[in-house]
């Protein structure tokens, strides 16, 4: 099993940690085209990430089915090993993995619970993706670290009413004078249980539609977290409504720029649904 190397303030690259490889065979070393087979680096990560998943997520997969919830050591596990960082920059203290090699790792999860698998593709490919492409550098150096480091991440976007066209939304974001106010109901939010960073959109400029839409970050103790949902299968992934009435926020919780908050969702949606296909 890998395990990710650690200095006093920094996560190094996880695909430096895996072996002694120079970085272009990790990566492909900058070919392009289509892929018709692991690099060495991949196949390295592939059999690491699935080492990890049967001694540490195995034991825990029908308990975590019965309960309706992660185990307890599963978080910390995740982070320890640098799965949860795998999207974000080393220079932020993340694993900084190609989006190829995110892939495998939630595939390889998913061989054991895709609910665990479902967890990492969230926070990755959708919250530690929109932050690491929208945010300020700011907000990349006070969240990233922490989304690597201990901070799982949600993304609250469909609502009861706009689910298969989540830009009819009904959540508004309102100003008043130097503070943003948040209304409305976010539903079928995965992480929402364990999640201490929300990025959350909600329509700032109704009257422009989708080009109104405005995506904030959220500290979830501000908001409700409603009902867990009863699914069929990745029973080990939270999936609740949260309340976001209420909400008061400034603009450096604003993730992109006023009215970004389509574009902001469909570049991590594009990559989020790519690497949804593994599991």
């Amino acid at each position: 099993m890998y395990r990710v190397l650690r200095t006093s303030r920094q996560v190094l690259p996880l695909r430096r940690a895996l072996s002694g490889l120079p970085s272009a065979s990790l990566s492909g070393g900058g070919a392009t085209g289509a892929a018709t087979a692991w690099t060495e680096g991949e196949e390295l990560l592939r059999d690491s990430v699935r080492s990890f998943a049967q001694s540490k997520i195995a034991p825990h997969v029908t308990s975590m089915d019965e309960a309706g919830r992660l185990h307890d050591s599963i978080l910390p596990d995740l982070f320890e090993h640098g799965l949860l960082g795998s999207c974000i920059p080393a220079a932020n203290g993340g694993a900084e993995l190609s989006f190829t090699e995110a892939c495998i790792t939630v595939e390889e999860l998913a061989r054991i619970d895709p609910g665990v698998a479902l967890v990492v593709d969230v926070h990755a490919t959708l919250v530690c993706n929109a932050v690491a492409q929208w945010g300020t550098q700011e907000q990349k150096a006070l969240h990233l670290p922490r989304l690597a480091a201990d901070t799982l991440g949600a993304f609250c976007l469909s609502e009861d009413a706009s689910g298969s066209d989540a830009f009819a939304m009904e959540a508004r974001a309102h100003r008043d004078g130097d503070v943003w106010r948040l209304s409305g109901r976010k539903m079928w939010v995965t992480n929402a249980r364990e999640a201490g960073l929300m990025v959350v959109f909600a329509n700032a400029m109704p009257e422009m539609k989708h080009r109104g839409i405005t995506a904030f970050l959220v500290d979830p103790a501000n908001t409700q977290i409603g009902k867990t949902e009863k699914k069929l299968g990745m029973r080990a992934s939270s999936c609740c409504e949260v309340d976001i009435g209420g909400v008061e926020l400034r603009d450096a919780d604003v993730l992109g720029g006023v009215g970004d908050g389509y574009r902001v969702a469909m570049d991590a949606l594009n990559a989020g649904r790519i690497a949804m296909a593994p599991r």
